[in-house]
Protein backbone atom coordinates (compact mmCIF):
# COMPACT_ATOMS: atom_id res chain seq x y z
CA UNK A 1 0.00 0.00 0.00
CA UNK A 2 1.03 3.89 -0.23
CA UNK A 3 3.30 4.54 2.57
CA UNK A 4 4.87 8.29 3.35
CA UNK A 5 7.88 7.36 5.22
CA UNK A 6 9.10 5.30 2.74
CA UNK A 7 12.89 6.90 2.61
CA UNK A 8 12.95 7.06 6.55
CA UNK A 9 12.47 3.45 6.65
CA UNK A 10 15.49 2.50 4.70
CA UNK A 11 17.61 5.18 6.47
CA UNK A 12 16.68 3.69 9.44
CA UNK A 13 17.51 0.30 8.22
CA UNK A 14 21.04 0.79 7.47
CA UNK A 15 21.33 2.70 10.65
CA UNK A 16 20.32 -0.43 12.29
CA UNK A 17 22.62 -3.07 9.72
CA UNK A 18 25.55 -1.02 10.69
CA UNK A 19 25.32 -0.50 14.53
CA UNK A 20 25.01 3.31 14.66
CA UNK A 21 21.70 3.42 15.37
CA UNK A 22 21.11 4.31 19.32
CA UNK A 23 24.93 3.27 19.01
CA UNK A 24 25.98 1.24 22.52
CA UNK A 25 22.48 0.03 22.91
CA UNK A 26 22.30 -1.62 19.46
CA UNK A 27 25.68 -3.04 20.27
CA UNK A 28 25.08 -4.32 23.34
CA UNK A 29 21.92 -5.65 22.38
CA UNK A 30 23.36 -7.58 19.16
CA UNK A 31 26.27 -8.73 21.66
CA UNK A 32 24.21 -10.03 24.36
CA UNK A 33 21.33 -11.41 22.44
CA UNK A 34 22.23 -11.78 18.80
CA UNK A 35 20.27 -10.43 15.84
CA UNK A 36 16.54 -10.83 17.53
CA UNK A 37 17.81 -8.16 20.01
CA UNK A 38 17.35 -5.63 17.22
CA UNK A 39 13.81 -6.46 17.22
CA UNK A 40 13.45 -4.82 20.96
CA UNK A 41 14.67 -1.01 19.17
CA UNK A 42 12.32 -1.99 16.27
CA UNK A 43 9.73 -2.10 18.99
CA UNK A 44 10.72 1.79 20.13
CA UNK A 45 11.92 3.35 17.04
CA UNK A 46 9.42 6.78 17.03
CA UNK A 47 7.81 5.80 13.66
CA UNK A 48 4.31 4.19 12.59
CA UNK A 49 3.02 1.29 12.69
CA UNK A 50 3.43 0.21 9.14
CA UNK A 51 6.65 1.40 8.67
CA UNK A 52 7.60 -1.19 11.86
CA UNK A 53 5.89 -4.00 10.31
CA UNK A 54 7.79 -3.29 7.26
CA UNK A 55 11.48 -3.03 9.30
CA UNK A 56 10.43 -6.28 10.92
CA UNK A 57 9.92 -7.97 7.74
CA UNK A 58 13.15 -7.09 6.60
CA UNK A 59 14.71 -8.09 10.30
CA UNK A 60 12.95 -11.73 9.50
CA UNK A 61 14.28 -12.00 5.97
CA UNK A 62 17.45 -11.00 7.05
CA UNK A 63 17.89 -13.27 9.72
CA UNK A 64 16.52 -16.34 8.13
CA UNK A 65 19.37 -15.81 5.80
CA UNK A 66 21.93 -15.19 8.25
CA UNK A 67 20.99 -18.71 9.99
CA UNK A 68 21.45 -20.09 6.77
CA UNK A 69 24.94 -20.09 6.83
CA UNK A 70 26.88 -21.71 3.97
CA UNK A 71 24.13 -22.65 2.36
CA UNK A 72 23.70 -21.64 -1.54
CA UNK A 73 20.46 -20.01 -2.60
CA UNK A 74 19.35 -20.13 -6.26
CA UNK A 75 17.10 -17.75 -7.58
CA UNK A 76 15.19 -17.17 -11.22
CA UNK A 77 15.33 -14.29 -12.58
CA UNK A 78 12.67 -13.08 -14.75
CA UNK A 79 13.94 -9.90 -16.71
CA UNK A 80 10.64 -8.36 -18.40
CA UNK A 81 10.54 -5.66 -20.73
CA UNK A 82 7.96 -3.36 -19.68
CA UNK A 83 8.18 -1.50 -22.82
CA UNK A 84 6.49 -4.39 -24.41
CA UNK A 85 3.92 -5.12 -21.59
CA UNK A 86 2.42 -7.91 -20.18
CA UNK A 87 -0.05 -8.30 -17.48
CA UNK A 88 2.69 -9.47 -15.07
CA UNK A 89 5.33 -7.02 -16.13
CA UNK A 90 6.26 -7.16 -19.43
CA UNK A 91 7.77 -9.60 -22.34
CA UNK A 92 10.34 -11.81 -20.26
CA UNK A 93 13.05 -11.72 -23.27
CA UNK A 94 15.46 -12.81 -21.18
CA UNK A 95 16.38 -15.16 -17.67
CA UNK A 96 18.86 -15.47 -15.62
CA UNK A 97 19.97 -17.71 -12.33
CA UNK A 98 21.71 -15.99 -9.80
CA UNK A 99 23.43 -17.88 -6.80
CA UNK A 100 24.26 -16.42 -3.30
CA UNK A 101 25.93 -17.42 -0.68
CA UNK A 102 26.95 -15.95 2.85
CA UNK A 103 25.31 -12.75 1.49
CA UNK A 104 27.68 -12.41 -1.29
CA UNK A 105 26.89 -13.08 -5.03
CA UNK A 106 28.62 -16.86 -6.09
CA UNK A 107 27.47 -16.48 -9.78
CA UNK A 108 25.39 -14.84 -12.70
CA UNK A 109 23.95 -16.57 -15.39
CA UNK A 110 22.02 -14.57 -18.34
CA UNK A 111 20.12 -16.81 -21.10
CA UNK A 112 18.00 -15.88 -24.12
CA UNK A 113 14.44 -16.98 -23.43
CA UNK A 114 13.98 -17.39 -26.81
CA UNK A 115 16.59 -20.14 -27.22
CA UNK A 116 15.30 -22.23 -24.32
CA UNK A 117 11.98 -21.66 -25.53
CA UNK A 118 13.01 -24.06 -28.54
CA UNK A 119 13.76 -26.48 -25.69
CA UNK A 120 9.93 -26.79 -24.77
CA UNK A 121 7.38 -28.81 -26.79
CA UNK A 122 4.20 -27.59 -27.89
CA UNK A 123 1.97 -28.80 -25.32
CA UNK A 124 0.43 -26.28 -23.40
CA UNK A 125 -2.32 -24.09 -25.41
CA UNK A 126 -1.71 -20.53 -25.22
CA UNK A 127 -4.64 -18.38 -23.45
CA UNK A 128 -7.07 -15.70 -25.69
CA UNK A 129 -6.15 -14.02 -27.52
CA UNK A 130 -2.47 -14.57 -26.86
CA UNK A 131 -2.88 -17.58 -29.81
CA UNK A 132 -5.01 -15.22 -32.12
CA UNK A 133 -2.85 -12.15 -32.26
CA UNK A 134 0.82 -13.56 -31.69
CA UNK A 135 -0.11 -16.31 -34.14
CA UNK A 136 1.43 -18.54 -31.85
CA UNK A 137 1.43 -22.29 -31.59
CA UNK A 138 1.77 -22.89 -28.09
CA UNK A 139 2.35 -21.05 -24.84
CA UNK A 140 6.05 -20.88 -23.51
CA UNK A 141 8.45 -18.94 -20.78
CA UNK A 142 8.60 -16.11 -23.00
CA UNK A 143 4.69 -14.94 -22.23
CA UNK A 144 4.12 -17.21 -18.93
CA UNK A 145 3.39 -13.89 -17.01
CA UNK A 146 -0.23 -13.43 -18.50
CA UNK A 147 -1.69 -13.17 -15.30
CA UNK A 148 -1.80 -10.11 -13.00
CA UNK A 149 -0.81 -11.96 -9.79
CA UNK A 150 2.83 -12.64 -9.68
CA UNK A 151 2.58 -15.41 -7.48
CA UNK A 152 0.58 -17.65 -10.33
CA UNK A 153 3.25 -16.34 -12.44
CA UNK A 154 6.10 -17.35 -10.88
CA UNK A 155 4.66 -21.05 -10.80
CA UNK A 156 3.81 -20.86 -14.20
CA UNK A 157 7.78 -19.91 -15.12
CA UNK A 158 9.21 -22.86 -13.32
CA UNK A 159 6.61 -25.13 -15.14
CA UNK A 160 8.31 -24.28 -18.54
CA UNK A 161 11.88 -24.21 -17.05
CA UNK A 162 11.08 -27.90 -16.18
CA UNK A 163 8.96 -28.60 -19.10
CA UNK A 164 12.34 -27.50 -20.88
CA UNK A 165 14.82 -29.44 -18.49
CA UNK A 166 15.90 -26.68 -16.65
CA UNK A 167 18.58 -28.21 -14.40
CA UNK A 168 18.18 -26.06 -11.59
CA UNK A 169 16.44 -26.19 -7.99
CA UNK A 170 15.05 -22.69 -7.06
CA UNK A 171 14.90 -21.51 -3.87
CA UNK A 172 12.71 -18.28 -5.60
CA UNK A 173 11.88 -16.15 -8.28
CA UNK A 174 12.58 -12.73 -9.20
CA UNK A 175 11.15 -10.77 -11.89
CA UNK A 176 12.78 -7.41 -12.73
CA UNK A 177 11.24 -4.82 -14.97
CA UNK A 178 13.39 -3.50 -17.64
CA UNK A 179 12.61 0.43 -15.84
CA UNK A 180 14.41 -0.96 -13.20
CA UNK A 181 17.90 -0.34 -14.52
CA UNK A 182 17.52 3.38 -15.04
CA UNK A 183 17.13 3.71 -11.37
CA UNK A 184 19.77 1.19 -10.69
CA UNK A 185 22.06 2.93 -13.23
CA UNK A 186 21.24 6.40 -11.15
CA UNK A 187 23.41 5.14 -8.58
CA UNK A 188 26.10 3.23 -10.03
CA UNK A 189 26.68 5.79 -12.92
CA UNK A 190 27.61 5.12 -16.92
CA UNK A 191 28.93 1.67 -17.26
CA UNK A 192 31.58 0.97 -20.27
CA UNK A 193 31.44 -2.24 -22.21
CA UNK A 194 34.90 -2.08 -24.12
CA UNK A 195 33.72 -5.34 -26.15
CA UNK A 196 30.52 -3.27 -27.69
CA UNK A 197 32.77 0.42 -27.82
CA UNK A 198 28.82 1.18 -25.47
CA UNK A 199 28.29 3.68 -22.79
CA UNK A 200 25.33 2.89 -20.72
CA UNK A 201 23.80 5.73 -18.67
CA UNK A 202 20.62 6.36 -16.82
CA UNK A 203 18.67 8.04 -19.10
CA UNK A 204 19.79 5.74 -22.18
CA UNK A 205 20.59 2.35 -20.78
CA UNK A 206 17.05 0.91 -22.05
CA UNK A 207 17.21 3.00 -25.62
CA UNK A 208 20.72 1.00 -26.32
CA UNK A 209 20.06 -2.24 -25.12
CA UNK A 210 16.47 -2.19 -27.48
CA UNK A 211 19.00 -1.28 -30.45
CA UNK A 212 20.91 -3.86 -29.59
CA UNK A 213 19.61 -7.04 -29.39
CA UNK A 214 17.21 -5.91 -32.04
CA UNK A 215 19.26 -4.43 -34.71
CA UNK A 216 22.85 -3.32 -33.86
CA UNK A 217 24.31 -6.58 -32.94
CA UNK A 218 24.51 -7.06 -36.56
CA UNK A 219 26.99 -4.24 -36.98
CA UNK A 220 28.95 -6.20 -34.72
CA UNK A 221 28.94 -9.13 -36.47
CA UNK A 222 27.53 -11.28 -33.91
CA UNK A 223 25.37 -14.14 -34.64
CA UNK A 224 21.34 -13.92 -34.02
CA UNK A 225 21.10 -16.60 -31.34
CA UNK A 226 23.92 -14.51 -29.43
CA UNK A 227 22.47 -10.64 -29.84
CA UNK A 228 21.29 -11.13 -25.85
CA UNK A 229 25.29 -11.74 -24.63
CA UNK A 230 25.35 -8.22 -24.33
CA UNK A 231 22.86 -8.63 -21.35
CA UNK A 232 24.53 -11.07 -19.54
CA UNK A 233 27.88 -8.42 -19.80
CA UNK A 234 25.95 -5.66 -18.32
CA UNK A 235 24.42 -7.22 -15.72
CA UNK A 236 28.55 -8.93 -14.74
CA UNK A 237 29.38 -5.02 -14.77
CA UNK A 238 26.18 -3.94 -12.75
CA UNK A 239 26.76 -6.56 -9.83
CA UNK A 240 30.66 -6.45 -9.84
CA UNK A 241 30.12 -2.37 -9.35
CA UNK A 242 27.52 -2.40 -7.08
CA UNK A 243 29.44 -4.81 -4.47
CA UNK A 244 32.08 -1.95 -4.66
CA UNK A 245 30.03 0.48 -3.65
CA UNK A 246 30.84 2.82 -0.43
CA UNK A 247 27.95 2.96 2.54
CA UNK A 248 26.20 6.12 1.56
CA UNK A 249 25.75 4.49 -2.05
CA UNK A 250 24.34 1.22 -0.56
CA UNK A 251 21.76 3.20 1.47
CA UNK A 252 20.30 4.91 -1.59
CA UNK A 253 20.28 1.46 -3.67
CA UNK A 254 18.33 0.00 -0.61
CA UNK A 255 15.93 2.98 -0.73
CA UNK A 256 15.73 2.27 -4.31
CA UNK A 257 14.88 -1.09 -4.07
CA UNK A 258 12.49 -0.08 -1.65
CA UNK A 259 10.45 1.81 -4.17
CA UNK A 260 11.06 -0.41 -7.12
CA UNK A 261 9.43 -3.20 -4.69
CA UNK A 262 6.45 -1.09 -4.00
CA UNK A 263 5.43 -0.06 -7.64
CA UNK A 264 6.32 -3.69 -8.77
CA UNK A 265 9.09 -3.04 -10.89
CA UNK A 266 10.82 -5.79 -8.79
CA UNK A 267 8.37 -9.21 -7.80
CA UNK A 268 9.35 -11.64 -4.91
CA UNK A 269 7.92 -15.20 -4.83
CA UNK A 270 9.73 -18.01 -2.12
CA UNK A 271 9.23 -21.52 -2.24
CA UNK A 272 9.93 -20.93 1.71
CA UNK A 273 6.44 -20.45 3.01
CA UNK A 274 7.16 -18.71 5.92
CA UNK A 275 9.53 -16.02 3.71
CA UNK A 276 6.55 -16.31 1.29
CA UNK A 277 3.96 -14.64 4.09
CA UNK A 278 6.84 -12.49 5.25
CA UNK A 279 6.57 -10.72 1.97
CA UNK A 280 3.09 -10.63 1.03
CA UNK A 281 2.01 -9.20 4.69
CA UNK A 282 4.68 -6.22 3.46
CA UNK A 283 2.98 -5.80 -0.13
CA UNK A 284 6.32 -6.96 -1.69
CA UNK A 285 4.38 -10.04 -3.27
CA UNK A 286 3.36 -8.50 -6.08
CA UNK A 287 -0.12 -10.65 -5.38
CA UNK A 288 -3.83 -9.67 -6.43
CA UNK A 289 -5.51 -8.94 -2.94
CA UNK A 290 -7.31 -12.42 -2.75
CA UNK A 291 -9.18 -11.22 0.69
CA UNK A 292 -10.37 -7.93 -0.18
CA UNK A 293 -14.43 -7.28 0.17
CA UNK A 294 -14.86 -3.43 -0.90
CA UNK A 295 -14.96 -1.97 -4.24
CA UNK A 296 -11.58 -3.18 -6.24
CA UNK A 297 -10.61 -1.92 -9.48
CA UNK A 298 -7.49 -3.18 -11.16
CA UNK A 299 -6.95 -2.55 -15.11
CA UNK A 300 -4.60 -5.06 -16.93
CA UNK A 301 -3.14 -4.44 -19.95
CA UNK A 302 -1.32 -7.12 -22.76
CA UNK A 303 0.40 -5.80 -25.60
CA UNK A 304 0.15 -8.50 -28.03
CA UNK A 305 2.04 -7.47 -30.81
CA UNK A 306 2.37 -3.51 -31.02
CA UNK A 307 6.45 -4.35 -30.85
CA UNK A 308 7.58 -1.82 -27.73
CA UNK A 309 5.01 0.66 -27.90
CA UNK A 310 4.38 0.84 -24.41
CA UNK A 311 7.30 3.03 -24.28
CA UNK A 312 4.85 5.68 -26.18
CA UNK A 313 1.61 5.06 -24.55
CA UNK A 314 0.15 6.93 -21.47
CA UNK A 315 -2.91 6.03 -19.39
CA UNK A 316 -5.24 7.67 -17.02
CA UNK A 317 -8.51 6.92 -15.44
CA UNK A 318 -11.28 8.77 -14.42
CA UNK A 319 -13.63 6.59 -12.00
CA UNK A 320 -17.05 7.73 -10.78
CA UNK A 321 -18.94 5.55 -8.30
CA UNK A 322 -22.53 6.82 -7.38
CA UNK A 323 -24.64 5.60 -4.54
CA UNK A 324 -27.49 7.96 -5.84
CA UNK A 325 -29.17 5.60 -7.67
CA UNK A 326 -31.05 2.36 -7.17
CA UNK A 327 -28.23 0.35 -6.86
CA UNK A 328 -24.38 1.52 -6.54
CA UNK A 329 -23.31 2.29 -9.96
CA UNK A 330 -19.55 2.87 -11.55
CA UNK A 331 -18.66 4.70 -14.57
CA UNK A 332 -14.95 4.04 -15.32
CA UNK A 333 -12.97 5.51 -18.54
CA UNK A 334 -9.49 4.42 -19.48
CA UNK A 335 -7.64 6.67 -21.42
CA UNK A 336 -5.21 5.47 -23.75
CA UNK A 337 -2.73 8.07 -25.72
CA UNK A 338 -0.38 6.71 -28.39
CA UNK A 339 2.41 9.70 -28.66
CA UNK A 340 4.15 8.19 -31.28
CA UNK A 341 4.51 10.46 -34.00
CA UNK A 342 4.99 7.39 -36.69
CA UNK A 343 5.77 3.83 -36.65
CA UNK A 344 9.75 2.39 -36.84
CA UNK A 345 11.09 -0.83 -35.64
CA UNK A 346 10.25 -0.10 -32.21
CA UNK A 347 6.63 1.31 -32.35
CA UNK A 348 3.70 0.55 -34.18
CA UNK A 349 -0.26 0.73 -33.81
CA UNK A 350 -1.20 -0.71 -30.00
CA UNK A 351 -2.98 -3.45 -29.69
CA UNK A 352 -3.45 -4.30 -25.86
CA UNK A 353 -5.95 -6.92 -24.31
CA UNK A 354 -7.34 -5.33 -21.78
CA UNK A 355 -8.98 -6.78 -18.55
CA UNK A 356 -10.48 -4.97 -15.62
CA UNK A 357 -10.81 -6.75 -12.35
CA UNK A 358 -13.99 -5.24 -9.80
CA UNK A 359 -15.97 -7.09 -6.97
CA UNK A 360 -16.90 -10.25 -7.48
CA UNK A 361 -20.55 -9.49 -8.33
CA UNK A 362 -20.36 -6.93 -10.37
CA UNK A 363 -22.55 -6.25 -13.60
CA UNK A 364 -21.38 -4.80 -16.79
CA UNK A 365 -24.63 -2.27 -17.94
CA UNK A 366 -23.11 -0.55 -21.19
CA UNK A 367 -19.52 -0.03 -22.55
CA UNK A 368 -18.15 3.31 -25.17
CA UNK A 369 -15.00 2.79 -27.37
CA UNK A 370 -15.58 -1.06 -27.46
CA UNK A 371 -17.69 -3.54 -29.01
CA UNK A 372 -19.83 -4.75 -26.07
CA UNK A 373 -20.11 -7.79 -27.67
CA UNK A 374 -16.75 -9.13 -28.30
CA UNK A 375 -16.46 -8.09 -23.64
CA UNK A 376 -15.31 -11.56 -22.17
CA UNK A 377 -16.27 -12.48 -18.56
CA UNK A 378 -14.16 -14.56 -16.20
CA UNK A 379 -14.29 -15.15 -12.33
CA UNK A 380 -10.80 -15.63 -10.62
CA UNK A 381 -8.62 -13.87 -7.22
CA UNK A 382 -12.18 -13.52 -5.87
CA UNK A 383 -13.15 -10.55 -8.49
CA UNK A 384 -14.45 -10.29 -11.64
CA UNK A 385 -13.37 -9.45 -14.62
CA UNK A 386 -14.05 -7.51 -17.97
CA UNK A 387 -11.92 -8.63 -20.61
CA UNK A 388 -12.12 -6.62 -24.52
CA UNK A 389 -9.38 -5.71 -26.82
CA UNK A 390 -8.36 -2.23 -27.55
CA UNK A 391 -6.67 -0.22 -30.63
CA UNK A 392 -4.84 2.54 -30.43
CA UNK A 393 -3.33 3.95 -33.88
CA UNK A 394 0.11 5.99 -33.66
CA UNK A 395 -0.20 9.47 -32.76
CA UNK A 396 -4.22 9.06 -31.79
CA UNK A 397 -6.06 8.83 -28.40
CA UNK A 398 -9.10 6.38 -27.13
CA UNK A 399 -11.33 6.15 -24.66
CA UNK A 400 -13.10 3.20 -22.89
CA UNK A 401 -15.77 3.87 -20.83
CA UNK A 402 -17.74 0.90 -18.64
CA UNK A 403 -20.61 1.31 -16.83
CA UNK A 404 -21.36 -1.21 -14.54
CA UNK A 405 -23.46 -1.99 -11.24
CA UNK A 406 -21.47 -2.93 -8.08
CA UNK A 407 -22.80 -5.59 -5.99
CA UNK A 408 -25.36 -4.48 -3.00
CA UNK A 409 -23.16 -5.70 -0.20
CA UNK A 410 -20.97 -2.82 -1.13
CA UNK A 411 -22.26 0.07 0.77
CA UNK A 412 -21.58 4.17 0.71
CA UNK A 413 -21.69 3.78 4.99
CA UNK A 414 -18.55 2.17 4.70
CA UNK A 415 -16.86 2.42 1.22
CA UNK A 416 -13.33 2.14 0.88
CA UNK A 417 -11.50 1.52 -2.65
CA UNK A 418 -8.82 -0.41 -3.25
CA UNK A 419 -6.81 0.06 -6.75
CA UNK A 420 -4.42 -2.17 -7.52
CA UNK A 421 -1.17 -1.38 -10.51
CA UNK A 422 -0.11 -3.71 -13.04
CA UNK A 423 3.49 -4.31 -12.88
CA UNK A 424 5.26 -2.63 -15.59
CA UNK A 425 3.08 0.28 -16.24
CA UNK A 426 3.91 4.23 -15.75
CA UNK A 427 2.91 6.14 -13.40
CA UNK A 428 -1.12 6.85 -14.26
CA UNK A 429 -2.87 10.03 -13.10
CA UNK A 430 -6.27 8.65 -11.62
CA UNK A 431 -9.46 10.94 -11.21
CA UNK A 432 -11.69 9.57 -8.02
CA UNK A 433 -15.61 10.77 -7.56
CA UNK A 434 -17.37 9.96 -4.89
CA UNK A 435 -21.25 10.51 -5.17
CA UNK A 436 -23.25 9.59 -1.56
CA UNK A 437 -26.96 8.68 -1.53
CA UNK A 438 -28.01 12.41 -1.37
CA UNK A 439 -25.91 13.27 -4.00
CA UNK A 440 -22.68 15.32 -2.89
CA UNK A 441 -19.65 14.17 -4.55
CA UNK A 442 -16.25 14.16 -3.25
CA UNK A 443 -13.30 14.25 -5.82
CA UNK A 444 -9.36 12.82 -5.31
CA UNK A 445 -6.74 13.26 -7.73
CA UNK A 446 -3.27 11.35 -7.52
CA UNK A 447 -0.90 9.73 -9.15
CA UNK A 448 -1.02 5.54 -9.22
CA UNK A 449 2.77 4.63 -8.71
CA UNK A 450 1.84 1.56 -6.31
CA UNK A 451 -1.07 -0.57 -4.65
CA UNK A 452 -3.59 2.67 -2.84
CA UNK A 453 -6.29 2.47 -0.52
CA UNK A 454 -8.62 5.05 -0.35
CA UNK A 455 -10.23 4.32 3.02
CA UNK A 456 -13.81 6.35 4.31
CA UNK A 457 -13.58 8.33 0.89
CA UNK A 458 -17.38 9.83 2.02
CA UNK A 459 -15.80 11.71 4.74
Amino acid sequence: MRKVYSVWFWIIFWFISGCFLFGWYVFLKVKNEGFHGLESVNKILPISQDLKNELQSVLNITDFFISQKGRTFTFFLLFQNNWELRPGGGYIGSFGILKIRDGRIESMEVHDTSNFDGRIPPVVEAPYPMQQTLRIDSWKLRDSNYSPDFPTNAKQAMYFYQLGKGGENFDGVIAVNASALSSVMHITGPIYLSDYGQTFSESDAVDILEYQVEKGFEEHGILRQDRKNIMRALSDAIFEKIQTLPISKQSELARMAHSLLSKKDIQLYFFNEYLEKTITESGWSGSVDLLWQNDFFMVVDANLGALKSDAKIERSVRYTVDFSREKPEVIAQIFYDHTAKQKDWMTNDYTTYTRVYVPHGSWLISTDGIDADSVRYGDEFGKKYFGFIVQVPVAQEKIVTLRYALPETISSQWYDLKIQKQSGTKNSPYHISFIDEFGIKNEYTFTLDTDTLLSNVKK
